[in-house]
């Protein structure tokens, strides 16, 4: 993946960054210091996956982030450090937070929270054109009543952004080569471009609706929310969450009377990082289990016969303790995806939980009914969908809205509708049956989901 460098040249600005608020609608840069403590944030997202956009999903207390008070989990990390993530998969997203550099500059993108206006997903691309001398760019632009900023009104046929064919009618320019266009008049911002040659990096928003319930009753043409953003890559998600690989293994584990199994795990019902299976978090490396073959990212279903998967966390670690005192203990174990080598307490990641298999998941039921006309989220994903068969992923959620006090999130997946299940529908399907559900007088509609935590970084 290209690293580069995408802020001014002025160091100055980057000490301003300092103290950069993040604008809603808009690109914003902000530099935090590393220091001592915890970055403390988890992140979902990456261009192998259908959210595409790598995007902040928790934010924990009394870590880096939380202390800066800036960043807000649903805020968009276009770049970090000089490397773009708008086409990074989850796992470089991962690698670049991971430099070791004392001073973090990112540059975030924040939705629109306004509550009246219908759910429009924003998302914001880079794009580079190259204008030859004595070329035209070939965009025309105008503004909007009532609205900020310049918007692409037509492409002049056979010119360099027609032929090119990234940018379309309607993208909102926001920069051009790092200078803030958005705040420009129409004729300025279009005198800036004329003047500009050579290589052009641009920053649009794009703003598509999503085939939610949301929009069905405001408009019957359509398009996928996820088909432009699909474009920006050629290769399926490398993520399947219902292809079932997990291989469950059986190790009988042979040792002392009292002697401990040398494992300690994590998760659970009800766990910190919320409902999750128990999985093993670390081994002893002399101790009986890693002899026997257990290692770290094993997900434990039993021991000796008795069920561990979907308990809470206190019930599971007691029913392993009380069984792990015999001298032979019989785990079966679901061989995942991700483990660790070294000594250090494994720490799953975001992609880790949508390898598992369904057996694997954890449900939680949610009531909603439909406010001033809406449920307040989109979706992305499902059946034959620009990644393939997907779950049916939530993409976004309007701050207010049901789904929002329901604490559904960005990331959550939907297993299905009223008791039927997405898994063989495509993303029309999904919308149909989701307004179908909603719309039926004094309807509840009831949702079956999977909410699995972010990737620590």
């Amino acid at each position: 993946m290209d690293s580069h460098q995408w802020e001014c040249e002025h160091e100055d600005d980057k000490d301003s960054n300092l103290s950069a608020q993040i604008e809603e609608g808009q690109v914003s840069r902000i530099s935090i210091l590393r220091g001592s403590c915890e970055f403390g944030m988890s992140i979902i997202g990456g261009c192998d996956t259908p959210l595409i956009s790598v995007t902040v999903h928790e934010i924990f207390p009394n870590g880096l982030i939380d202390r800066d008070d800036r960043l807000r989990p649903g805020d968009q990390i276009l770049e970090v450090n000089g490397v773009d993530l708008t086409q990074a998969t989850h796992f470089q997203a991962r690698k670049a937070f991971s430099q070791p550099i004392p001073m973090i500059q990112m540059i975030v993108y924040r939705d629109s929270s306004a509550r009246n206006r219908p759910i429009e997903k924003e998302n914001i691309m880079r794009i580079t054109l190259v204008k030859p001398p004595g070329r035209q760019l070939g965009i025309k632009l105008a503004g909007k009543r009532n609205v900020q900023g310049v918007y692409i009104k037509d492409l002049i046929p056979g010119s360099v952004a027609n032929l090119d064919g990234q940018l379309k009618i309607d993208d909102r320019i926001l920069e051009v080569n790092s200078d803030d266009l958005s705040i420009l008049s129409q004729e300025h911002a279009a005198n800036h471009i004329q003047a500009t040659h050579g290589k052009l990096q641009l920053v649009i928003s794009r703003k598509t609706r999503p085939q939610t319930p949301d929009l069905i009753k405001h408009c019957n043409h359509l398009q996928h929310d996820d088909r432009d953003a699909g474009k920006m890559i050629d290769k399926k998600m490398e993520i399947d969450s219902y292809r079932n690989s997990n291989i469950e293994k059986t190790i009988i584990v042979t040792k002392s009377r009292g002697e401990s199994l040398g494992i300690s795990v994590a998760g659970g019902l009800g766990s910190q990082r919320g409902d999750t299976p128990l999985y093993v978090m670390n081994t002893l490396a002399s101790g009986p289990a890693a002899k026997y073959g257990v290692k770290k990212g094993d997900i434990l279903v039993s021991v000796n016969g008795a069920k561990i998967m979907g308990l809470s966390h206190n019930d599971a670690v007691r029913i392993l303790k009380s069984k792990a005192s015999h001298k032979k203990v019989e785990l079966k174990l679901i061989d995942t995806s991700e483990t660790a080598e070294d000594t250090a307490n494994f720490l799953p990641t975001w992609m880790y939980w949508l390898d598992l298999s369904r057996d694997c998941w954890i449900d939680r039921e949610v009531k909603l009914s439909r406010e001033s006309g809406s449920l307040g989220f989109s979706i992305a994903g499902g059946r034959n969908s620009s990644h393939g068969d997907q779950p049916v992923f939530i993409k976004s959620v309007r701050a207010g809205s049901a789904a929002f006090k329901h604490n559904i999130r960005r990331g959550d997946i939907i297993v299905s509708i009223n008791s039927q299940s997405t898994k063989d529908l495509s993303h029309m399907e999904v919308v149909s049956l989701l307004n179908e559900c909603s719309t039926m007088q004094g309807a509840t509609i009831s949702l079956t989901m999977v909410s699995w935590p972010g990737s620590i970084v």
